[in-house]
Parts: C-alpha cells; sequence; structure tokens
C-alpha cells in the first residue's frame, strides 16, 4: 500500500483505461505518522467521457481503494468518518469535483459538480486549481458543504 491506495484492482476488459493517483494526505504533525488524518485527495485520468449524474467506473473504483485501504489502517480504527477529495479529468478536455465520504453506518455519500467543459475558460481552471489546493475541513458546521459552484 502506498499513500492509501492498494494496488492489484483489475477492471472489465471493455471500460476505458484510467489512472488514480493518491495526490495528498494530511498530518497534524510531520514527525508523528499517528497525526494521520483520514482526508485523502485523488487525481483521476481517464479517456472516458463522462455525463451528468453518472459516475465513471474510473471514478468510483479509486474512492472505493482507498476507502478500503483506510479502513485496514491501524491509525483510523477509531474514526469513523473518511472523506475523499476527487479531481477527476476525463477526455476532450472536461473535469468534474466529486466530494465522498463513508462513515460508521457503512453509507458511501458521493456528491459531485457539474461536468466542467475547460475549452476557453480560466474561471473553470481555477476551481479545479483552487480545489486541488484546499486544506481539510472537518466538524458538525462543515458536513452540509457541497460542490456547488
Amino acid at each position: 500500500m502506498l499513500c492509501g491506495v492498494k494496488f492489484g484492482h483489475s477492471k472489465p476488459q471493455d471500460l476505458p483505461r484510467w489512472n488514480a493517483h493518491s495526490t495528498c494526505q494530511w498530518l497534524d504533525d510531520f514527525e508523528d505518522p499517528k497525526t494521520t488524518r483520514p482526508h485523502i485527495k485523488l487525481l483521476t485520468l481517464t479517456g472516458a467521457k463522462a455525463r451528468e449524474n453518472e459516475l465513471l467506473h474510473g471514478e468510483l473504483a479509486p474512492i472505493a481503494n482507498v476507502l478500503y485501504c483506510r479502513l485496514e489502517q491501524p491509525e483510523f480504527e477509531d474514526t469513523s468518518l473518511f472523506p475523499v477529495l476527487v479531481i477527476s479529468l476525463f477526455g476532450p478536455r472536461h473535469g468534474r469535483l466529486l466530494q465522498a465520504k463513508f462513515d460508521n453506518s457503512g453509507t458511501l455519500l458521493v456528491r459531485s459538480s457539474p461536468v466542467y467543459n475547460f475549452i476557453g475558460s480560466d474561471e473553470k481552471i481555477k476551481l479545479f486549481v483552487r480545489y486541488n489546493n484546499c486544506k481539510p475541513r472537518d466538524g458538525p458546521e462543515i458536513e452540509p458543504v457541497l460542490v456547488d459552484e
């Protein structure tokens, strides 16, 4: 396992190729691995074409994979909330933001932004840069926050 991602996942032959990269985990104290937060940020890349209101296999599979890995880590045996931010990029020049959380009820909730077309739009690219540079926030006052921009 490397940065919360477990290797060896296989996909059906008819699905488009995709890659997922764990781009960030947070520690409160870099000297103490026990202060690792459950939050994780993923970047997914695929040539598939996404549609509104449908998740791609290359988006959902990495979320499930990283959650499985987090649940197996001893540092998180007393943790009940696992938030995942996914920056999903797909062809041709499109993307969307996903926020996923898995809680102790066993429920996986995935919230998705609309599909953004980056052609000729610096504002949409800036939105993705802001999400890429964000820091984790948690607590009851944060729970209702969506990717509604």
